[in-house]
């Protein structure tokens, strides 16, 4: 049986369905049973379903290389696990 972070690190793959049979079996099996995976599932299903009617931005591949460089330098980084918060 897998544990909720090895389920939660096959995620994306699992709704990308990028996973063999033997992944996705225990991933199902991990969401059956668990309380607290299954609405994250939920809730990154519905987060893709928004992405993928997004429409591509436009405008001069410059500029959106220049914001997207700015969006990657201001996100929030997390402590390293087992470091004290």
């Amino acid at each position: 049986m897998l544990t909720c972070r090895e389920a939660r690190s096959l995620l994306s793959d699992y709704l990308d369905n990028d996973l063999d049979a033997d992944e996705v079996a225990a991933v199902d099996a991990h969401l059956a049973v668990c309380d607290s995976c299954p609405p994250l599932d939920k809730a990154t299903v519905a987060v893709l379903a928004v992405l993928r009617r997004l429409t591509p931005p436009t405008g001069r591949p410059e500029w959106i290389d220049q914001v997207l460089t700015t969006v990657a330098a201001t996100q929030p980084t997390r402590p390293p696990e087992g470091s004290p918060k």
